[in-house]
């Protein structure tokens, strides 16, 4: 850690020509708490289906994570295919520890 890989990251990722080359882009942010797929599946679809590039709040975040708590991971997984079918994406998990 601290060598600057987010940083990195992120100057790649708001890159114009990062942004025009991708129809969506999707940075998650994941901790050794998100050792479930599922989890890591919601966060995903969260990101891939909100309108802007922006991170959600933690607020935000609980609010949408409740609404798909009764989603089965086989339905979680359709949704986040639907979301990205036929689209270039881009998909950055960014390790917060």
């Amino acid at each position: 850690g601290g060598v600057g890989k987010t940083t990195l990251a992120k100057l790649v990722y708001n890159d114009g020509r990062v942004v025009k080359h991708f129809d969506k882009r999707m940075w998650v942010c994941v901790s050794d708490e998100d050792n479930e797929i599922e989890t890591l599946t919601k966060k995903i679809l969260i990101s891939a289906t909100r309108g802007g590039t922006g991170t959600l709040s933690m607020d935000q975040f609980q609010n949408v994570r409740f609404s798909l708590a009764e989603f089965s991971m086989d339905e979680l997984q359709t949704q986040l295919r639907n979301a990205l079918d036929d689209k270039r994406y881009l998909l950055v998990l960014d390790d917060v520890d």
